[in-house]
């Protein structure tokens, strides 16, 4: 392996890891709070990364035991619980807004997700080729029909997460227009990372760009949703 590619892995890594801690300690509250939400918005933060963790999984593979992981076992891996986390994030989006229709809209999620799985795991079992193809013993190129697939997640993501910050930045509370405006700023940050992550680039300040730019969008991801005391006092300037 090449010094670049072991800073690539190495840097995916760090960034899975910040995650997975950021969605643990989100979904921690939880037993403290009571609120099951927390739990869920943990849980998606985490699911969020499940692309990036198929990537580390077969880089930790190949560096340290020398394996290549097949392509089927890295869509499987990246792509096989992406319609949960999806259904998640809109259960949660749905208990605040829309509770009127959750019902219907959730039916829909789920049709949907059942559908994606059944054409899914059709082609990783038939021929996967039309997925994705494997260039080194951790790296893969999605074809066409992931493409769509992760680019229908962001579109679902952005669109939602607009809705949702749209009424916390309307409230009269103070601390729940900062956290709008937090959950706003990982939003946006995450989706021009996950834009930039589509695109492979052979110069190590690009990966560090990409790198902040997803770890900066988990900090604020954190903060829209458990706003530390120091946070809040220093943005809105409270005794």
């Amino acid at each position: 392996m090449e010094p670049f590619e072991i800073f690539n892995g190495f840097s995916q890594v760090v960034f899975v890891a910040i995650v997975w801690i950021v969605g643990i300690k989100i979904a921690s509250k939880y037993i403290k709070l009571e609120e099951r939400n927390l739990l869920f918005v943990g849980m998606v933060w985490i699911g969020l990364s499940e692309p990036w963790f198929a990537t580390v999984v077969a880089f930790l593979l190949a560096f340290f035991l020398g394996i290549s992981t097949s392509v089927e076992i890295f869509l499987i891996i990246g792509f096989a619980f992406t319609p949960i986390t999806m259904f998640l994030w809109i259960f949660v989006i749905t208990d605040f807004i829309y509770k009127e229709k959750q019902k219907i809209i959730l039916i829909l999620v789920m049709i949907f997700g059942v559908l994606f799985e059944t054409i899914f795991f059709y082609f990783v079992i038939v021929q996967p080729s039309v997925l994705a193809e494997m260039i080194s013993p951790w790296r893969i190129v999605f074809k066409l029909p992931i493409q769509l697939w992760i680019i229908t997640l962001l579109v679902i993501f952005a669109v939602t997460s607009a809705f949702f910050c749209r009424d916390s930045l309307r409230s009269d509370n103070p601390k729940i227009r900062l956290k709008g405006r937090f959950l706003l700023l990982a939003f946006i940050t995450y989706i021009i990372g996950g834009i930039l992550e589509a695109f492979y680039t052979p110069f190590i300040f690009m990966i560090i760009i990409k790198r902040l730019i997803t770890i900066i969008a988990s900090i604020e991801f954190y903060f829209g949703f458990i706003l530390p005391e120091r946070v809040e006092k220093f943005f809105l300037k409270t005794k």
